[in-house]
């Protein structure tokens, strides 16, 4: 399970939490790779809502989008980076995204199953 954590040029920042609260508590205690642009940030903010199975990617962007393409579920950024990573992969099986990536981009994949929040 791999969440893309978009923080550190986000529009709508308050949206977007109460987006990836929800998706993340949906998830249980799952263990979960986070993808993110501020990893400061999204440590406080996964503490601060009590999550605590994770870790953090330690690579590039292009490692991140390669994470990201390669992970079974996702939970999607209110990006495109989040959206092309899954367009382009063969692996994922669930999507978490927000609506209005849904509804301005449509869905990113064919095959897998799309979890509208």
């Amino acid at each position: 399970i791999v969440a893309h954590l978009r923080f550190g040029d986000a529009p709508n920042l308050s949206k977007n939490m109460r987006y990836y609260i929800k998706a993340l508590s949906e998830l249980g205690q799952s263990r979960i790779c986070i993808c993110t642009d501020d990893k400061v940030f999204a440590k406080k903010f996964l503490e601060d809502n009590d999550f605590n199975n994770y870790f953090f990617s330690n690579g590039s962007l292009i490692d991140d989008f390669r994470i990201l393409a390669n992970a079974a579920v996702v939970i999607a950024a209110p990006s495109t980076f989040s959206f092309w990573a899954i367009k382009l992969s063969k692996t994922i099986s669930k999507v978490y995204l927000p609506k209005e990536i849904y509804t301005a981009l449509g869905s990113p994949s064919d095959f897998a199953q799309i979890r509208i929040i």
